[in-house]
């Protein structure tokens, strides 16, 4: 993992606790493979997010000004 990698999971993870989202699950290489099914990294090997609702995801965000209007309407 590169420290640019690293950062930009620290920048998700921060933007995700600062969104009220009761039901906000976070899934990292713990989570079950069922979980983790067709949600891979960015090509450059960058973190990326998946905000999903029941088996519908909506397209992988690489930053926090991408994931906070998703949480906000999840």
């Amino acid at each position: 993992e590169t420290a640019v990698g690293n950062d930009r999971v620290q920048q998700l993870l921060a933007a995700a606790r600062q969104s009220y989202t009761p039901t906000l699950c976070i899934a990292g290489t713990w989570a079950t493979a069922s979980i983790l099914e067709a949600k891979t990294g960015a090509p450059d090997g960058a973190a990326r997010a998946f905000v999903c609702t029941g088996p519908t995801c909506a397209p992988p965000v690489i930053d926090a000004a991408g994931l906070l209007p998703l949480l906000a309407t999840s």
